[in-house]
């Protein structure tokens, strides 16, 4: 009977990722039975952190929204979401809202006028490496429930600098809270390809449109910011889009992550889609492309930070 006891105990560990005395008290509540007992658990812990927030850029007259996902067990990002625009009508989101009702918001606006994609796409990039790089502390201060040092390790050297204000609002749930409250995009296969989507760098075919008077692929460089569209049709490809805000016959204005020469004499350009997503087009390098403008593109370079 002890024998069959610490074989359920294990399964609860490697399932959940609970300790042992946790799994212990799941079972006992659920009379040993480890269907009933996972459940418990999920239902039981805390594990999962929101913070929604939003922000104003006053010098540059941008407001954003955001909401971050973090699992605390495990100590990762389960999702990162930000949408950065010049209409004001953004910062009147309710953070105090339930998460989802945010994220959902979140992706009304992504796809309304007046949103830089670039600029949303670097925002969830800096998001990202903030939290990696500062992951312990935060979670520490979501524990304290301190808002003020929440906000401080997010905004400490915002990406648009300058005078931001902001406001930042907590959120704790269970995983079964969080499986059943989350956004869907009303697809059934859409479970299937999160637990698909690979967790190194996801690549999606782009096409660049072509210009006489545009600038000559063998002369891009890193920063330059074209126009693109997301091509590809797996299905992958379609839930990241939507994820991204995207219709999928727009043209984006993304910044040229990585130029690669490859042996058939043709050039291989890397696009910026979001953290650990690249667009990828490949092009001969006499072609010319359709670029931003220079005014513009010197704009959003100064906005972004990039060189």
């Amino acid at each position: 009977m002890t024998q069959k006891i610490d074989e359920k105990i294990l399964i609860l560990i490697e399932e959940t990722g609970c300790q042992k005395k946790e799994a212990e008290l799941a079972l006992q509540l659920s009379n040993y039975n480890v269907e009933s007992a996972i459940y418990t658990i999920r239902s039981m812990l805390k594990d999962i952190a929101v913070i929604k927030g939003k922000f104003i850029v006053q010098e540059q007259n941008l407001y954003g929204v955001f909401i971050i996902i973090v699992n605390k067990r495990n100590e990762n990002i389960i999702r990162i979401r930000s949408v950065v625009s010049y209409d004001p009508h953004i910062y009147e989101t309710n953070i105090n809202s339930d998460w989802y009702d945010v994220e959902k918001i979140i992706y009304f606006y992504r796809l309304q006028k007046g949103v830089i994609q670039t600029v949303v796409y670097e925002t969830d990039k800096y998001f990202n490496t903030v939290i990696n790089k500062n992951i312990k502390k935060l979670l520490d201060v979501i524990e304290e429930k301190n808002i003020d040092r929440i906000g401080e390790i997010l905004f400490e050297n915002f990406l648009f600098g300058g005078d931001c204000s902001y406001k930042i609002n907590t959120q704790e749930l269970n995983l079964i809270e969080y499986q059943h409250g989350k956004m869907t995009i009303n697809q059934p296969q859409d479970e299937k390809l999160i637990s698909e989507l690979p967790s190194n760098k996801v690549f999606l075919q782009t096409k660049l449109i072509e210009d006489k008077k545009g600038k000559r692929v063998s002369k891009l460089s890193k920063g330059n910011i074209v126009f693109a569209q997301i091509t590809d049709t797996r299905d992958i490809a379609k839930y990241l889009l939507k994820l991204l805000g995207t219709k999928e016959d727009l043209y984006l204005s993304l910044p040229v992550d990585n130029i690669i020469k490859t042996d058939k004499n043709e050039i291989e350009i890397h696009l910026f889609l979001g953290s650990n997503i690249v667009g990828v087009s490949k092009m001969h390098p006499n072609v010319h492309i359709k670029m931003v403008k220079e005014d513009r593109q010197n704009w959003l370079k100064k906005l972004l930070g990039l060189k």
